[in-house]
């Protein structure tokens, strides 16, 4: 992605941001997004956590 397009859509999100519906569906992603990110690190610490014992 060139940086002239990043621009563009960081501009076209601040618009799609003041429709209440969309703000949401992103905060969501988001959440999921990290979430699960988060259970994957977790567990693959904890499995190597308890495979070292």
């Amino acid at each position: 992605m060139k940086y002239d397009d990043f621009e563009v859509f960081l501009r076209d999100g601040d618009i799609m941001n003041n429709k209440k519906s969309t703000s949401t569906f992103s905060k969501v992603t988001k959440v999921v997004i990290w979430t699960m990110l988060i259970l994957t690190i977790g567990s693959l610490v904890l499995s190597s956590l308890l495979s070292i014992m």
